[in-house]
């Protein structure tokens, strides 16, 4: 979620070299003859038995021409797709995946280096393949099957959830990818003009490189570029909280003894229906820019009782210190008003108090620093109405971190 940070993380890709930077529009087709309407099209998907004299017609006319292959088919058959007329050869490959693909592609790039290669997979996948794609298709962009026929979804102008993850990662990659193509593809039972513009001016307003055909894909349908749309949601025009999945660090430091996979575990007197007490000791701070992928906030129930949360070491420890990280929600750190940070260990059988914490402030983190608090769990505690400003009667944490030896 949050890229007012650098993107470090996309300067070891080894960028593709841009196969597809001519290509504005495109076409998948299934027919079986040569149709003059595919010369309006940049680049043009085909099956495998596409004949190779339409190849080298479409070659001709400055074309480029990607043959759709299946992964499940063996790696022999993508040698036969390579003709001893150099005219006649595809320009690239066009594949339906899975995540664990990634090997398969690589083997396909280092294979065929001179060809481009575009793929279909759930776009949360999509990082792995970087270094060997040189353009992605979303298929079902602005149509789905309903009442037994492929029709516009009734959402065609809003951008639910799924869809706002999707452009948001989709976006940061062609902005640190400028030869990276997204194309959409789309499928009409009944063709109707409308139906058609609809479907590309929503994917045109994202930048996105769209075909709206019939359910066999063996009929050409063209449109004149007779329209124009603005980009809503250019490169640079993303949502600023949003990290993409190679941004998100998960601590797994041997130092945190509070973490869950340093024996430690987490308990609570109560919890909100949708929390889950795993958060507060699974390695994720309080990081709104991660939080559409891993949950990184935890809250008690909501009635006017005193609540808890506790941590259990794997051991008893001489602690060092312990950290604090508040959930921030809407921009504002929900940090309680008054709270106590106590230790319970063999030696004091009882809840002692390590820390007395009074600032009202809202705060994203507080840190404590101790010489002498020997304890084998620790629990934060807030009396009725002490919580945050906002939920007075709750006790909100997004993790808990500790050292000591």
């Amino acid at each position: 979620m949050a890229l007012w940070m650098a993107f470090l993380a996309f300067s070891f890709y080894s960028v593709p070299s841009g196969k597809l930077n001519s290509v504005k529009s495109y076409i998948y087709y299934r027919g079986e003859k040569f149709d003059k309407k595919l010369k309006n099209y940049d680049l043009v998907i085909v099956p495998p038995d596409f004949k190779r004299k339409f190849v080298k017609k479409l070659h001709r006319y400055g074309k480029k021409v990607v043959v759709s292959v299946k992964k499940e088919d063996n790696f022999a058959p993508y040698h036969i797709l390579e003709s001893e007329k150099p005219e006649e050869n595809f320009d690239g490959f066009f594949i339906i995946l899975q995540p664990s693909d990634t090997d398969f592609v690589r083997m396909l790039h280092d294979t065929f280096p001179d060809k481009a290669i575009i793929i279909s997979t759930d776009v949360i996948h999509i990082e792995p393949f970087l270094d060997y794609i040189d353009g992605y298709m979303w298929r079902f962009f602005s149509t789905e099957f309903k009442n037994v026929r492929y029709t516009v979804k009734t959402d065609v102008d809003e951008i639910h959830r799924e869809n706002y993850l999707a452009i948001n990662i989709l976006n940061r990659l062609r902005k640190y990818r400028k030869n990276f193509k997204v194309f959409s593809l789309d499928v009409l039972t009944i063709p109707d003009t409308q139906s058609i513009v609809a479907c590309y001016y929503r994917a045109r307003r994202l930048d996105f490189i769209e075909y709206v055909g019939t359910p066999a894909l063996n009929f050409v349908i063209y449109i004149p570029d007779t329209f124009h749309v603005d980009s809503a949601y250019a490169y640079g025009s993303f949502d600023p909280v949003f990290k993409l999945p190679s941004q998100i660090v998960r601590d797994t430091s041997p130092e945190n003894i509070a973490l869950a996979i340093n024996g430690a575990e987490a308990y609570c007197d109560s919890k909100a229906p949708w929390a889950d007490i795993s958060v507060v000791n699974d390695g994720y701070i309080n990081d709104p820019a991660i939080e559409w992928l891993i949950p990184i906030n935890w809250a008690s129930g909501s009635d006017s009782a005193a609540h808890y949360v506790e941590i259990r070491f794997a051991d008893e420890y001489y602690l060092d210190s312990v950290k604090i990280y508040w959930p921030i929600v809407n921009g504002v750190p929900l940090s309680p008003k008054r709270y106590r940070l106590e230790a319970w260990s063999s030696e004091r059988q009882f809840w002692w108090p390590m820390v007395i914490a009074t600032d009202s402030r809202p705060r994203k983190m507080d840190k404590f620093v101790f010489t002498d608090a020997y304890a084998g769990r620790i629990r934060i505690y807030i009396a009725p109405g002490d919580g945050p400003k906002m939920y007075p009667f709750q006790l909100w944490v997004s993790e808990i971190k500790a050292y000591g030896e």
